[in-house]
């Protein structure tokens, strides 16, 4: 479960191989090793076309574009009205309002028979009935491209830039009058190059965030703590054993620098990750398609006042397609993220979610989804505990026009003192997408 609602943005902007850092639990072992020694048609990192309910094409359905100049462009915008029943995710207090929701976008692609370039650009502008307080104007534009050197040698490029605000449901958000105003600037690259079924992969990304001042119940709240650069380095190897079906194993070093050396609370947070990953991308039997790894991570701060950190990680995602109309899609996450809360060192996150997407009729879709999180706060007690449930049914009434009215649960109880840190949120959403 996302909690700061820019990084869904930029997700969507960079990518960078595997720097997403999905994660997984140690029971896919089995499914790794299954790869490994069967030799069903399986999938690799450019999987063939998968057919699933909500990646088939649909040529009556799907938005045709416009194209100019050896680019598609696919203008979109999503008007939604938000029902919530705790907008500040409080255990006591609690107070709804109406959200009227504006987010258009447009994405342009490049149809070139070598080489590749895509551009994003989008925004979203929401408004609350009752707490004005609230409002926000988040916007993003996001570039990416592929060089194609040789036959076998690629050079992935990609920049983006977004200014979002954190979720009032995040650990980290500060209890701020107004949401927290955070910026995110990304550059990356990506060098590949292929020998027979050796690939070698080269990357590197460096990321900036900034964390604007709020005003607080007694006082500005100083965010300047928050502020950092991040930049991450790797290198992997991957072997393809059978068609559609490669192994990899990648070595990554990340530098998190703080631009305050102590914090608000005496803490120097910057520090350095030492990763080794070991991972498959695979499909089999076309029915089961995925791709998940497994690792280990080492922290060292950079200050004496935190204990280093060392945790096994791993992350993956799977889609069975149970039958032609439906397909369940199951992801798992464990990894360390950046906090501020108290002394803490970092979030150690194990997260699972379960989902599953049913075809009704060729233009009704229903959706399905639960999640399972567990943050633990290193060198602290706070444990917090999320379950979400979500239902949703999409109405595609031509190309152009699609409907949407989606459901969604959030609880959070908290160890913290005095369970503050506990809510329960519902939130009813109806949107109608409009697109070319």
């Amino acid at each position: 479960m996302n909690t700061i609602h820019v990084e869904n943005i930029m997700n969507k902007l960079v990518t960078s191989g595997y720097a997403g850092k999905i994660s997984i639990i140690p029971g896919r072992i089995l499914c790794f090793l299954a790869v490994l020694i069967f030799s069903g048609q399986c999938a690799a990192q450019e999987r063939p076309y998968a057919d699933t309910v909500t990646g088939r094409q649909r040529p009556e359905l799907d938005p045709l574009g416009m194209r100019t100049a050896g680019f598609s462009l696919f203008p979109s915008v999503d008007l939604t009205a938000r029902a919530d029943d705790n907008i500040f995710a409080k255990d006591s207090q609690e107070q709804d309002d109406v959200i009227s929701i504006i987010e258009p976008e447009i994405s342009i692609r490049s149809n070139w028979n070598v080489h590749a370039l895509n551009v994003r650009l989008g925004s979203s502008i929401g408004r609350y009935a009752d707490n004005s307080d609230e409002n926000y104007e988040d916007y993003n534009i996001g570039v990416n491209g592929e060089i194609d050197i040789l036959h076998a040698t690629r050079l992935r490029l990609a920049a983006g830039y977004a200014q979002g605000h954190v979720d009032r449901n995040s650990p980290n958000d500060i209890d701020g009058i107004e949401p927290t105003i955070l910026d995110i600037a990304t550059v990356s690259a990506v060098f590949e190059h292929t020998i027979n079924r050796i690939t070698a992969h080269l990357g590197a990304t460096v990321e900036r965030r900034d964390y604007d001042d709020v005003d607080g119940a007694t006082g500005r709240i100083n965010n300047d703590d928050q502020d950092r650069d991040e930049a991450s380095a790797d290198v992997r190897l991957s072997y393809e054993l059978y068609p559609y079906n490669e192994a990899f194993i990648r070595f990554a070093v990340d530098k998190t620098d703080y631009d305050q050396r102590l914090d608000d609370n005496g803490v120097n947070r910057s520090a350095e990750d030492y990763r080794i990953e070991i991972g498959s991308d695979f499909r089999l039997s076309g029915i089961i398609i995925g791709d998940f790894f497994i690792g280990r991570l080492y922290r060292e701060f950079d200050g004496a006042s935190l204990e280093a950190i060392e945790a096994f990680t791993a992350g993956g995602e799977l889609a069975w397609i149970a039958t032609g109309l439906t397909t369940v899609n199951l992801s798992l996450l464990r990894e360390i993220q950046e906090t501020v809360v108290g002394t803490s060192s970092g979030i150690l996150v194990t997260e699972a979610e379960l989902a599953v997407d049913h075809e009704l009729l060729r233009n009704v879709l229903l959706a399905a989804n639960a999640v399972f999180r567990k943050d633990d706060f290193k060198s602290s007690s706070r444990e917090d505990d999320y379950h979400k449930y979500g239902l949703g049914v999409t109405y595609m009434m031509n190309r152009n026009l699609y409907l949407s009215l989606n459901y969604d649960f959030v609880d959070r109880d908290s160890s913290s003192a005095g369970g503050v840190d506990d809510f329960t949120n519902n939130r009813i959403s109806l949107t109608l997408r409009l697109q070319k």
